[in-house]
């Protein structure tokens, strides 16, 4: 460990203490972030995770073994855990210095504290933990290091050969983390209150746990975790959970610039819209109080979940049960990214990336809506066919616009539900969300001829619904054989918002 220490000016000179902390002082202050087990896990699994994005790992497994340890009173039981990665392993000279944080190993470790501090939370004895780690090389050679408990100011870091000591870890090569941790520890990876807990329940928690903070890694194949103990019967590998999607408001990537001259930004992920009930048995993303409302990811990992009151200044209302609006902050560059709480179970207040996020977000919806579920308007539903155009038209001389004024010659404008113009063809747009009518169609032959007498000469007019009556169509049959005041053919057509992308129960495309 790095030795600090401080110079104290005074009257008759300089003199230099020793702030060396007290071992048990330092430990015990390391592992005092940490509520629950999920936090120390997840301290432990977002090093093993920006071990396997920064060095691309091949194989990216992780295996969390906990069983029972017998070898203690049954008064007192305890729990041995043991966390593999097929990782490229650590170097403990650095890894066990407090505050180091040069190395890029871990995305999210921004104070250099995170791996200790882990051990810490789960074995605050000091005296049942041991690491164990070896790259490919140290494995073609048959060699690995280790250090073990207790933690002091000079650790002594062990290599040796397997003609030795056998290697622990469940992969050839990579970092095996092992502690001893309470019962009472355990327990806490459930959200039982006021049930008989048993540890296999604990299991359960935590697969369902990791599936849901870590569910980008897992579905873009970034990391595999499997839970494991023999002595309950339980092996199971972690699935992503992710909502059940209702209607969608807004699905799309926004960069959000940081500074004046928009040179530093990062990218925003979002999808906001309706949130449907779960039938899988886990906790999180059901209609409720808890669960609704907006959801701050980074780089695809949970922060912070069910804000509403921080970003709007608004209570919540059962009305809002069914919003919910996830938002993955995603950057290369750390310094970028907002800065999360100690434990990661938050992003710290003040924080300017957060901010400018937040003030995105209230530009984009004013307040959460309310009574979301199949209650979506229709202006709704053109601001997400109006992204979809824009995220599809790249030309440098495309146009789209919401709200288009034709009749602007006449002095008595009316506006178009959407106009899109690709760089050469110039399309409306008229939007139903309902059933369309007869109306509908001659409301769209009305924009036309208001862009003609503008000077504009429309390619398409085009009626969005969900569903059109025989007669409708065959109304634009007999229109698109008339001609308009340029002397060009009327050309109207029909889609659906499915078609679009657009509807309740499926993700725009």
């Amino acid at each position: 460990m790095v030795v600090a220490t401080a110079v104290i000016k005074n009257h008759h000179g300089t003199s230099v203490c020793d702030i060396r902390p007290n071992n048990e002082t330092l430990w015990l202050g390391l592992g005092g972030n940490y509520d629950n087990l999920k936090q120390i896990f997840s301290e432990l699994l977002d090093n093993i995770l920006g071990n396997f994005i920064i060095d691309k790992v091949r194989n990216p497994n992780i295996v969390l073994e906990i069983e029972p340890s017998y070898s203690v009173p049954e008064k007192y039981p305890k729990f041995k855990v043991t966390l593999h990665d097929y990782g490229t392993g650590m170097d403990l000279t650095k890894t066990l210095v407090i505050g180091f944080n040069d190395s890029p190993k871990s995305f999210i470790n921004y104070y250099g504290y995170g791996y200790k501090a882990a051990l810490a939370g789960a074995n605050p004895d000091n005296n049942a933990w041991s690491v164990y780690t070896r790259s490919e090389a140290d494995w073609k050679n048959n060699s690995f290091y280790y250090t073990e408990a207790p933690y002091t100011n000079e650790q002594p870091i062990h290599y040796t050969s397997e003609t030795n000591e056998p290697w622990v870890g469940y992969f050839p090569h990579g970092t095996v983390t092992s502690f001893e941790i309470s019962e009472s520890l355990l327990f806490t990876a459930c959200n039982k209150a006021n049930k008989k807990t048993e540890p296999i329940d604990c299991l359960i928690s935590l697969k369902n746990y990791f599936g849901y903070v870590y569910s980008g890694a897992i579905s873009s194949s970034q990391m595999t975790i499997t839970i494991e103990s023999k002595a309950l019967n339980f092996s199971e590998r972690v699935k992503a959970i992710t909502p059940n999607w209702g209607q969608t408001l807004y699905k799309d990537v926004k960069t959000i610039y940081l500074d004046d001259i928009e040179e530093e930004h990062v990218e925003v992920h979002y999808h906001i819209g309706e949130m449907l009930d779960h039938n899988d048995g886990h906790e999180f993303y059901h209609p409720s109080q808890r669960c609704s409302g907006v959801e701050v990811r980074i780089n695809g990992r949970v922060f912070e979940s069910g804000l509403i009151t921080n970003i709007w200044d608004k209570e919540k209302h059962p009305s809002q049960n069914n919003f919910l609006a996830i938002l993955d902050i995603t950057s290369n560059d750390e310094k970028l990214l907002p800065i999360g709480k100690t434990a990661k179970n938050g992003i710290r207040v003040a924080d300017n990336t957060i901010e400018k996020v937040y003030e995105w977000l209230r530009l984009l919806i004013n307040e959460p809506p309310k009574k979301l579920n199949n209650q979506c308007s229709e202006k709704d539903w053109l601001n997400q066919l109006e992204i979809q155009k824009k995220k599809h038209n790249s030309h440098p001389a495309a146009s789209i616009e919401r709200e288009f004024k034709v009749y602007k010659s006449s002095g008595t404008p009316v506006a178009v539900d959407l106009k899109v113009f690709d760089g050469s063809k110039l399309y409306l747009f008229e939007g139903k969300k309902a059933k369309a009518t007869i109306k509908a169609i001659h409301q769209l032959r009305m924009y036309w001829d208001g862009c003609v007498e503008d000077g504009l000469t429309p390619y398409q007019g085009i009626l969005v619904s969900d569903s059109f009556p025989n007669e409708l169509l065959n109304i634009i049959d007999s229109i698109n054989n008339m001609y308009d005041a340029k002397g060009n053919k009327y050309n109207l057509a029909v889609t659906t918002w499915k078609v679009q992308g657009i509807t309740a129960g499926q993700e725009l495309i």
